[in-house]
C-alpha cells in the first residue's frame, strides 16, 4: 500500500508538472480534485480523475469512445 501510494504521488507530481507547462490556469482544478480526494481509500478515483482531466486538457479535440 505504501509503495502504491508513493507511485501515485509521483504520477500526480508528473501530471502536475506537465499541466504547469501547458495549462497554468487549470492548476486550481487539479488542486481541488486532489484535496477532495485526500482519503487514501479513494486515491484510485483521484488518480483516474486527474488523468482524465489531464487528457482532456492535453488532447482537447480527441474524442473518447
Amino acid at each position: 500500500m505504501k509503495n502504491n501510494y508513493k507511485q501515485h504521488a509521483k504520477t500526480i507530481k508528473f501530471l502536475h508538472e506537465q499541466m504547469i507547462f501547458k495549462h497554468k490556469n487549470h492548476i486550481d482544478t487539479l488542486a481541488k480534485i486532489a484535496r477532495n480526494k485526500h482519503n487514501i481509500l479513494r486515491i484510485e478515483n483521484c488518480i483516474t480523475e486527474i488523468i482524465l482531466l489531464f487528457e482532456r486538457l492535453m488532447f482537447p479535440k480527441r474524442r473518447r469512445k
